[in-house]
């Protein structure tokens, strides 16, 4: 009688272990038998089902199931999304969409004109085909209240109709006075990037760009009235690898271009455009932080002109420098190693009747950049840290700390990633 009842105490914590080894989901593998989609209200069901890559009959398991579920997390179109599959290999996916259109705040701190607020509407998903549509009217408020006014429309879409092709489509307008390049700017700048995937995960990018400016200063100009403008044409590459689009743990991208600018395609200048643009993500551990590394080489052979040169300093290229007309230059090298720890991880929210999701992370990194590629180019390091908060529609909002030698302590805000941000021409 002594040993019984530890024996039965035993014999059913074995049972116990037993029955929660079998409870526990199966990986597989399985067969693709199809797809059961679930909360679907304005997105078309080939939105969710192009991003499954398993022909139907070939195997799968856990891998595939969480790939896709990051993929879909990725299209910034779901609050959530759910995935899992039984025996019969039929994989059921239930979703919380976000609303289809964001009115947010648009707000920035711009390194030409300083701190800008305005309206914006965000369209995430018109027709239901993943197309988003952007428009953003800003204006200033510090240091000159309503100086500067800036409108943007933007468009984007991984698909054309029934093909894979990625595309972006931009149109800039400004009015302002440019205390960067020291002139008054009434310019328009039109944009549009097409990548077309040859092999998987290697795609061929066609672009261009226009842009126009007011000449209305002859001692900048050449010339009274009239206008300066030009356009660029140009082919390149892109290569990933990433887990996911929007705030990627692991992976890599690789961009590279050349392109053709200025004569004959417009009245000013003449150069060539090469930009080479390499993103890394690395999340050792799971529970540790993301160590995401960046780098962004422009080199322009050729007769650049003035109001197309590049400035280092600002949340979007350099932190811990600010604004000065002096820091300008034909060609850039911009690099960025920075540590990111989630504090929050992505979780869904419902609010006013809608869905969305919001993460927190705490970053530090440390940004270096140099003005040009000869040998008296001198290079500028400054340090940061702070807090990214992510939102639906806007990726994310940086609020950072930055630290250099020669200027001390500043704090910005910027939107987007970094290394989204420092490809716009005007930072």
């Amino acid at each position: 009688m002594t040993f019984r009842r530890p024996l039965a105490a035993l014999l059913l914590l074995g049972f116990s272990a037993l029955s929660a080894q079998e409870e526990r989901p199966s990986c597989g593998p399985w067969r693709f038998a199809g797809l059961e989609l679930s909360g679907l209200k304005r997105a078309k069901p080939e939105v969710v089902s192009r991003e499954w890559t398993v022909a139907r009959g070939g195997p799968f398991g856990c891998d595939e199931l969480e790939r896709f579920r990051m993929a879909l997390e990725g299209l910034d179109l779901f609050a959530s999304a759910e995935v899992s599959a039984d025996g019969s290999g039929t994989v059921s996916v239930v979703v919380e969409e976000l609303p289809p259109y964001l009115p947010i705040p648009s707000a920035k701190i711009s390194d030409q004109d300083g701190w800008l607020v305005g309206p914006a509407l965000i369209a995430l998903d018109l027709f239901g085909r993943d197309v988003r549509l952007e428009a953003h009217y800003r204006t200033t408020v510090h240091p000159e209240f309503l100086r500067s006014q800036e409108f943007l429309l933007f468009e984007s879409s991984p698909w054309i109709g029934p093909w894979k092709i990625e595309h972006e489509l931009q149109m800039i307008r400004v009015d302002s006075w440019n205390p960067l390049k020291e002139y008054d700017e009434r310019s328009w700048e039109l944009d549009a990037v097409f990548a077309r995937e040859l092999l998987p995960g290697w795609s061929l990018l066609l672009w261009g760009e226009g842009f126009q400016v007011e000449a209305n200063d002859s001692a900048l100009f050449g010339k009274e009235g009239g206008h300066d403008r030009h356009g660029i044409l140009g082919a390149g590459f892109l290569a990933k690898r990433m887990d996911r689009e929007l705030d990627p743990r692991n992976g890599w991208r690789l961009e590279g271009r050349w392109g053709w600018a200025g004569a004959p395609f417009g009245n000013v200048g003449s150069w060539q455009e090469l930009t080479g643009d390499l993103r890394l993500w690395k999340r050792p551990f799971r529970k540790g932080p993301i160590l995401h590394a960046l780098a962004l080489a422009r080199w322009r052979p050729g007769d650049v002109p003035f109001h197309q040169l590049y400035h280092q300093g600002g949340a979007n290229s350099l932190r811990g420098y600010g604004a000065d007309p002096d820091r300008r230059s034909r060609d850039e090298l911009l690099s960025t190693f920075e540590l990111r720890q989630p504090i929050l991880e992505r979780r869904p929210f419902t609010a006013l009747g809608c869905s969305f999701f919001v993460a927190l992370e705490g970053v530090a990194g440390v940004d270096a950049a140099r003005r040009g590629f000869d040998d008296d180019a001198r290079g500028l390091v400054g340090l940061y840290g702070g807090l990214h908060l992510l939102l639906p529609g806007l990726d994310r909002v940086r609020f950072e700390g930055a630290w250099s030698r020669p200027e001390g302590f500043s704090f910005t805000i910027g939107l987007y990633e970094k290394a989204i941000a420092q490809r716009w021409r005007s930072r």
